[in-house]
């Protein structure tokens, strides 16, 4: 049920017109007829007021919150967008070194802050990054653009799909693993089939998952996604019933245990 269904219901409920809505509300009645029509989505004060006026202990806010999340998943070309503009350039400027930085922090944050908030953090990096790109600069720094961006589409990506996007999470995976390829980064092209595999983990399809985490392995080239990989392999087939996992998880622990100190950077942190 959209937020306007249940705007309309609250407000049948307790017998109120749009306008008496409107009065209790201060937001203009040919508004929230929109709102309750769906030509217009809420923002999240106005979702607050009404669901404070008419006392529906916060479902208005969810549904708020629901609407906003389907219209972006109703658009997965925007990541893909951003992206395709970025390898389409040849140009940057910037402090890469505080860029990098920014993005370590918001991987870091991936457990604890809101999803919808960090997603757009996370977008309006990547525009930032898209702009950068678009100023001269050498191959070096070209690159490390793209690594950026990668580790940016991936977080985007994982947010998204907690969110419940699954096709605009599809669709930033595909964008980011591609980042990764051009960047010649096999971590970020690692992490992109980990999420793959991820995806059709949480979704029951085990021989995909399986099929995924052994192209990922192909690529990743013992890096700390190398070990999340075979973890992942090792998950599917554990739920197909299928033997030789001790042979599998030693060989994930061998790679582990020549990884360098610290085995995992903040960016792999919240892919795990």
């Amino acid at each position: 049920m959209t937020f306007g269904d249940r705007l309309r219901e609250y407000r049948q409920h307790r017998g109120w017109s749009l306008a008496d809505l409107s009065k209790a509300t201060h937001y203009h009645r040919s508004y929230l007829s929109n709102l309750e029509n769906g030509r217009k989505l809420p923002n999240e004060d106005l979702a607050r007021v009404c669901d404070e006026v008419l006392r529906a202990k916060g479902e208005l806010l969810a549904a708020a919150r629901g609407d906003t999340v389907l219209k972006l998943d109703q658009t997965p070309w925007q990541t893909a967008e951003l992206i395709q503009r970025m390898q389409a350039s040849d140009t940057t400027a910037g402090t890469l070194e505080s860029l990098h930085s920014t993005v370590e922090e918001l991987c870091c944050q991936y457990n604890h802050r809101d999803a919808l908030e960090l997603r757009q953090e996370a977008h309006s990096w990547l525009q930032h990054v898209a702009g950068l790109l678009r100023r001269p600069v050498g191959l070096k720094a070209h690159a490390d653009l793209l690594v950026a961006g990668g580790w940016l589409a991936l977080l985007a990506g994982c947010v998204e799909y907690d969110l419940g996007m699954r096709t605009a999470a599809e669709s930033t995976r595909t964008a980011a693993m591609q980042l990764g390829l051009e960047a010649g980064h096999p971590e970020i092209a690692g992490w992109g089939h980990e999420m793959t595999a991820w995806f059709a983990l949480t979704q029951g399809r085990f021989r995909q998952a399986i099929d995924a985490a052994q192209r990922g392995q192909a690529v990743a080239q013992r890096s700390s996604v190398h070990v999340q990989l075979i973890a992942q392999e090792a998950k599917a087939k554990a739920r197909l019933g299928e033997a030789g996992l001790h042979t599998l998880l030693e060989s994930g622990k061998e790679i582990l245990e020549h990884l360098p100190y610290p085995r995992a950077s903040a960016k792999s942190r919240f892919m795990t």
